[in-house]
């Protein structure tokens, strides 16, 4: 997660960034969201171990969390998309190594996809932050 932190994360409503000192100020909430929504992820049969995975989550603000609460992906960023606008959905999406596009499985509510998706893009910041190479 803190990855995402250096990434510069910005919250997904307030566009503010999120910083280590915001998650540690109890003034700043700051929640561990599951950008696939638990309660989604139960309607769809998931099991926990996949669902609760580093890779499907992310820090943003808590009242943005609980606006979000059992909606999916696709839903709360077309809501998104629709406030920002296309640019600034790019960048938001960029800062938590979300993919972004006509097929992104974040829109599609493709979990498996948002998994494979999200997984290489955290592989391939870590490989450039430590100076490693992906085989």
């Amino acid at each position: 997660m803190s990855i995402i932190l250096q990434n510069g994360a910005l919250d997904f409503h307030k566009r503010g960034k999120i910083t280590s000192q915001l998650l540690a100020d109890k003034k700043n909430a700051v929640d561990d969201h599951h950008i696939f929504p638990r309660a989604f992820l139960d309607g769809l049969g998931k099991p926990a171990a996949l669902r609760d995975c580093v890779v499907n989550r992310t820090y943003i603000d808590r009242v943005t969390n609980r606006r979000l609460s059992k909606r999916a992906p696709s839903d709360y960023f077309a809501e998104i998309q629709e406030k920002h606008g296309e640019r600034e959905t790019r960048e938001l999406f960029d800062s938590h190594l979300l993919p972004f596009g006509d097929h992104s499985p974040v829109m599609s509510d493709d979990f498996e996809g948002f998994v494979a998706a999200r997984e290489q893009a955290l592989m391939e910041l870590i490989a450039r932050k430590t100076g490693a190479t992906l085989s």
